[in-house]
């Protein structure tokens, strides 16, 4: 999907208010995990951060703008697991 001026002026506001935000808010911790649980307790995490960060656009647009991150999100890691499997051969 092409991005048009909105968008992209939109992806970067958002960029800039994550990154403006409390370290608390969006701490990253360095606990040692279970291999087992990974995938799980990572999940989780990725979820909530996520979950904050939509809450936090705002305009006109939420819903298309929301969707059109989420869609971003996916379609990196798709690309990065297309990464990692070509490693893993």
């Amino acid at each position: 999907m092409n991005q048009g001026i909105y968008e992209e002026l939109v992806t970067k506001v958002i960029n800039y208010k994550l990154n403006e935000l409390n370290k608390d808010t969006f701490q990253v911790k360095k606990t040692p995990i279970d291999k087992a649980e990974a995938a799980q307790i990572l999940s989780q995490h990725i979820g909530k951060t996520i979950r904050h960060a939509f809450t936090l656009i705002k305009g006109e647009d939420v819903l298309e703008t929301q969707i059109e991150i989420a869609n971003k999100i996916i379609l990196f890691l798709k690309e990065e697991l297309k990464k990692k499997s070509l490693k893993m051969i």
